[in-house]
């Protein structure tokens, strides 16, 4: 283990006590790398009732050794005054993660930065401070034009600065790397896909459930109404309905964005066509994906579009909108593609998917994800990765 080189993974998205699922998929490509590599996590985020400024917690689970440093939020309502106190903060929150990582662990040889704000701030500290290179593994959609979330004098020169001292850029997706591209944003470019847990998303032998208590189709996502449009969604089942009125909806997610759906479902008398149900881990999610027909998933913008990937890993056929990420990938082979928000098409998916489901075969679908997107794929990528830069440095 300890001739192996040494990887500090640090993100702006992890899970941690107050969010448990808060960016999980930066916490696969940890798992991933931990496959060849010694690995660390140092995590520092915020809390509003904390009782000191600082709590550190401390994890070791397998092979991955992990630090939180939790910090108190500060309130004021001078936003220059508030931005430079939480910048200050957050920067002893990382030299003192680092210190005491430095203490039980040793030097890392890289950092491995997922999504460059605001922890991207912490890195480029720790990048001067100690000459670590890092590389930025980026997942954000708001770099893409439908998304138009990058904006802003401060948010574009961090990102820049991080960008352009990053030993490699490491987008999810062509289409992401060409939307940060778009801005201007300079480096190395190389396409890392986000990790399939194949190992937990595979067929299972359970029977398919129908009606109110199971699913023909099933939908996952965060119900966002501007990227999932589920409520599109929505729309277009209806209408299937009036030609297939044995159809059924599974809303698997986003309890946060469930009462406009509700509304519509009630409203329309959908209550037997249409069920929610709120997050699932994955194991959960697992089995619904073995118990439905096919995923539907109509965003209007994806960077990814892990779930895809997922339903495909369990033998799971997709209806899918041209969204970027994963899904302009997709063969004929392996589901139905329309073009986002066009509902017509939508319906028309649903209902030649619930009379052709039958041609789709499980160990296609399966196959085009273990060969790309497993952990042990995307950890030989990674190696790959490192080696480039530790070789350089």
């Amino acid at each position: 283990m300890e001739s192996q080189p040494h990887i500090l993974f640090i993100s702006s998205w992890y899970p941690n006590r107050n969010n448990p699922t808060h960016g999980i998929f930066n916490r696969h490509f940890v798992e991933a790398a931990a496959l060849h590599h010694k690995v660390s996590v140092l995590h520092v985020s915020s809390e509003q009732d904390l009782k000191h400024q600082q709590e550190v917690l401390t994890e070791q689970k397998e092979n991955i050794w992990t630090q939180y440093v939790y910090t108190k939020k500060i309130n004021l309502s001078i936003p220059v005054l508030s931005q430079w106190l939480k910048r200050r903060r957050m920067l002893k929150a990382y030299d003192l993660g680092f210190e005491n990582m430095k203490r039980e662990r040793g030097l890392p040889q890289l950092i491995h930065l997922n999504v460059v704000l605001p922890a991207g701030i912490g890195v480029l500290h720790l990048h001067k401070k100690h000459s670590i290179p890092f590389v930025l593994n980026e997942g954000w959609t708001g770099y893409m034009k439908e998304d138009g979330s990058y904006k802003g004098f401060f948010v574009k020169l961090f990102t820049q600065k991080i960008c352009k001292a990053a030993s490699c850029i490491l987008p999810v997706s062509q289409d992401l790397m060409t939307a940060m591209q778009s801005h201007g944003l300079k480096g190395k470019y190389k396409v890392l896909p986000n990790v399939i847990q194949t190992q937990i998303f595979k067929p299972l032998s359970i029977p398919a459930l129908g009606g109110v208590e199971g699913s023909s189709f099933i939908h996952v996502s965060t119900f966002d109404p501007r990227q999932k449009n589920t409520l599109g969604l929505l729309r277009a089942f209806k209408k299937a309905l009036e030609k297939k009125p044995e159809l059924n909806l599974l809303l698997v997610g986003g309890e946060e964005n469930q009462p406009e759906l509700r509304d519509y479902v009630k409203q329309n008398a959908l209550q037997n066509k249409v069920q929610f149900k709120g997050k699932c881990n994955a194991e959960e999610l697992a089995v619904l994906f073995n118990q439905s027909k096919a995923l539907i998933l109509f965003s209007n913008y994806e960077s990814f579009g892990v779930v895809i990937g997922e339903a495909l890993a369990c033998g799971l056929p997709v209806i899918c909108s041209e969204c970027g990420g994963l899904a302009n990938t997709l063969g004929p082979e392996l589901g139905l593609k329309v073009p986002a928000k066009n509902e017509g098409q939508l319906c028309a998916a649903i209902l030649d998917m619930e009379e052709n489901k039958e041609v789709y075969n499980k160990t296609t679908l399966r196959n085009f994800v273990t060969e790309r997107y497993s952990e042990a794929e995307i950890a030989q990528e990674l190696k790959v990765v490192y080696q480039e830069i530790l070789n350089q440095k």
